[in-house]
C-alpha cells in the first residue's frame, strides 16, 4: 500500500543517470527521506515540470483526488485525497517555487485521517535542481521530513521505508516524459 505522505508530496525526477541514492532515517516520531538522482533534462525544464499545475495528477501517486486550491506563478495550494479500504486521508500542501534558487519547497498545511492511521503532524520538504555533471541534464535533490502522531506511527515509518524506493523510481519517468525540452 502506498501512503499519501510518501506519494502525494510532489513529483520527483528519475534515474537516467543510474540508480537513485535514497536514504530514509527513522526518528521516534517520524522520518526524513533524502534522495539524489539525475535526469536527462535541463534544470530549468525539470523545475518547471515539478511545479506545473497540469502535472499534479501525474505526481499524485496513490491519491484518488487532486484539487488545485490556489495556482499562482510561484505559489500553489493543493489538496490530495486518498480513499482505500474504507480509510480516507486528506492533506493540503503549500508548494512554493523559488526559480532563482532553483528550488521547490513543499509544506503540509493540514491533514485529516478518518481511521486509525497516524496523523501527520508536519511534513516539510524541498526539491533542489542543479546542473548535471559536465552541464548535461540535471541532478535533483529531494528531502522530506515527516512528523507523525498516533499509536501506529512506528508501523507507518516501516511502511515508508518499504515505499521510499518505489516512490522515487515509480515517478522517475514522469520528469523525463513530461519535461518538454
Amino acid at each position: 500500500m502506498v501512503w499519501p505522505w510518501i506519494t502525494a508530496s510532489a513529483l520527483v525526477a528519475g534515474a537516467t543517470g543510474g540508480a537513485p541514492q535514497i536514504e530514509l532515517s527513522r526518528r521516534p516520531d517520524g522520518y526524513v527521506l533524502r534522495a539524489r538522482f539525475s535526469v536527462g533534462r535541463s534544470p530549468a525544464c525539470v523545475l518547471k515540470t515539478l511545479f506545473a499545475s497540469e502535472n499534479l495528477r501525474a505526481s499524485a501517486g496513490a491519491s484518488t483526488e487532486v484539487e488545485l486550491l490556489e495556482d499562482g506563478p510561484r505559489l500553489q495550494r493543493v489538496r490530495y485525497t486518498e480513499r482505500r479500504l474504507g480509510m480516507t486521508v486528506r492533506q493540503t500542501y503549500r508548494r512554493a517555487l523559488d526559480e532563482a534558487a532553483s528550488r521547490l519547497d513543499v509544506e503540509l498545511l493540514e491533514s485529516e485521517t478518518s481511521s486509525l492511521l497516524p496523523t501527520v503532524k508536519s511534513s516539510r520538504g524541498f526539491y533542489k535542481v542543479e546542473p548535471g555533471e559536465g552541464g548535461h541534464g540535471a541532478i535533483v535533490v529531494y528531502e522530506q521530513s515527516v512528523e507523525l502522531e498516533g499509536v501506529l506511527a512506528g508501523a507507518m515509518v516501516t511502511l515508508a521505508e518499504g515505499e521510499a524506493r518505489n516512490f522515487v523510481e515509480g515517478v522517475a519517468a514522469n520528469v523525463e516524459r513530461l519535461c518538454d525540452p
